[in-house]
């Protein structure tokens, strides 16, 4: 059983209102044609180079599940965790994630301002 899955049967089980959220499965990125943990990965990580203080390097996307709002525009529900944190907690956010000309960049969610 994926670590995600362990997670969102705990959350069941305290009656975490996310739990509902967290388990939903979602398609690989070549699969849907939809940004995926990696893209949505590297477009956080793009973060550090634009300056935003907020930005943890340690920070790591599990799971996404992204729906097309506009062509090339895309809002994405994503796990994620830190490497800091020594309890391993999951975390939830939405993220706004566009391409352009090939770049992916995040517009807003996960400590984006």
């Amino acid at each position: 059983m994926s670590r995600f899955k362990l997670y969102a049967i705990g959350l069941a089980a305290i009656g975490g209102s996310a739990a509902l959220a967290a388990t939903v499965v979602t398609r690989s990125e070549t699969e849907s044609g939809m940004p995926g943990i990696d893209t949505i990965q590297l477009a956080y990580d793009s973060e550090s180079t634009a300056g935003n203080e907020k930005h943890d390097k340690n920070l790591k996307i599990v799971e996404s599940r992204c729906h097309q709002r506009q062509p090339h525009a895309y809002s994405c529900f994503v796990s994620f965790t830190s490497s800091l944190d020594p309890d391993s907690r999951l975390y939830f956010d939405v993220a706004e994630v566009t391409e352009d000309a090939g770049q992916w960049r995040l517009k807003s969610g996960i400590c984006k301002h």
